[in-house]
């Protein structure tokens, strides 16, 4: 079972930055020249915009290589369990000391989320806590490849 999903930013945040950068040109253009206003506005507009595009990019797969999270990756050999997680339970796994040296992968437009247990003693993470919203399908295309019964096809 292949699964892939990209953690998009929601469309509101982008209504409110496009109101910080009206907020932000609104205060520019009153007190500055329109060319030294336009490079600011259109500068802070830019970074900002790409910086949220890039908080709004992450994808997770769990395919024939492994799980991959962002720009973590594990091999299906080290993963122990996966358990998924609603919204209470999640954030209480948050939460928790416990899991304190666990590998987070959290947006907080994604409430939801898996737990995956790691069985590598040379890794400083006993366990990876992914935001999804979709954990049920995630959980499964974890538990198929980690108990060998996943259909894995080749990806063009």
């Amino acid at each position: 079972m292949q699964f892939s999903e990209r953690l998009r930013v929601p469309g509101w945040w982008w209504l409110l930055l496009a109101l910080m950068i009206g907020s932000v040109a609104l205060a520019v253009f009153a007190y500055l020249p329109s060319w030294v206003a336009t490079t600011i506005t259109l500068s802070i507009a830019t970074a900002l915009g790409l910086g949220l595009f890039g908080y709004g990019s992450l994808r997770i797969t769990a395919d024939a290589d492994g799980l991959k999270a962002g720009r973590a990756k594990i091999e299906w050999r080290w993963i122990g369990g996966v358990e998924m997680l609603d919204q209470a339970a999640f954030a209480a796994q948050l939460n928790d000391p416990a899991n304190h040296p666990a590998h987070l992968v959290v947006r907080p437009y994604a409430p939801h989320g898996v737990r995956v247990s790691i069985d590598d003693s040379a890794d400083p993470h006993p366990a990876w806590l992914v935001s999804s919203r979709h954990p049920q399908q995630l959980a499964a295309a974890i538990d198929d490849h980690v108990h060998g019964t996943a259909e894995v096809e080749d990806l063009p």
